[in-house]
């Protein structure tokens, strides 16, 4: 009975060895470049259908988030005569109103009011994600409150890149204009970029914290993040609430 038995084994044994060796021999295939990426792109294909079809992290009940639609952009100063007729003049609520009804893009004093408002209220940060990459109107009323805010306020930068010649391109980083942060850099607390960037097949499967140029000109990442080290908008929002950089 226990040969019978162990004889029946033999079929599963074999088929494993049979899956081994094929996977094995694609696997060595793969890296020599003669396969393709097959296999690579069955582990992906596994990984995005457990991403769709598993469990969802629930939302972080600490974030609250405000977004600019097609109804706040179209306020008009008809709505101001009747939808908010009963706010008073004098107010902060009706000085930003005023001025989103002066059409689209907004004066960036509405992002000033907007952000001290929300400091006020007891928000532990307010992060912006836009890029206001050139000045404009009611510029000096935001740099003034990004100052008052020591680094609780935070704006969108953007890294790019740029063809510098045949074959050849070049990685720069667009920062806020000095009009809104007067000592604008990559690494300033203010700061944060707002890129990600696809992975294999071109999807978007993950985010890098932290990135400099030279990396992306083809350097080694930063082996010791500190101040000096651009971080992106997820990360300076996730030093507000006091949690650790997450890795990439």
């Amino acid at each position: 009975m226990r040969i019978f038995s162990d004889n029946r084994g033999l079929p599963q044994a074999a088929i494993c060895v049979c899956m081994f060796c094929v996977v094995a021999g694609l696997y060595f295939l793969e890296q020599h470049g003669y396969a393709g990426n097959s296999l690579i792109s069955w582990e992906y294909r596994f990984r995005d259908m457990v991403t769709a079809t598993g469990r969802f992290t629930p939302p972080d009940r600490r974030l609250i988030f405000v977004g600019i639609d097609s109804t706040s952009v179209s306020i008009s100063d008809l709505d101001l005569k009747t939808l908010y007729a009963d706010v008073d003049a004098a107010s902060v609520e009706s000085r930003a109103l005023h001025l989103i009804a002066g059409g689209w893009p907004w004066s960036r004093e509405v992002y000033s009011l907007l952000a001290d408002r929300l400091l006020e209220a007891g928000a532990r940060g307010v992060v912006f994600d836009l890029l206001l990459l050139k000045s404009a109107t009611g510029d000096e009323a935001l740099q003034e409150s990004i100052r008052r805010a020591g680094g609780r306020i935070i704006v969108g930068a953007n890294f790019v890149e740029e063809v510098t010649g045949p074959g050849a391109s070049a990685w720069s980083i667009n920062l806020p204009p000095r009009s809104v942060i007067a000592d604008a850099s990559p690494q300033h607390p203010s700061i944060g970029y707002v890129n990600f960037w696809p992975g294999f097949g071109g999807i978007v499967r993950g985010a890098h914290y932290a990135t400099t140029l030279d990396q992306l000109q083809g350097g080694k990442g930063p082996e010791n993040i500190g101040a000096e080290t651009p971080l992106s908008l997820a990360a300076r929002a996730a030093a507000l609430l006091g949690a650790s950089l997450p890795p990439d």
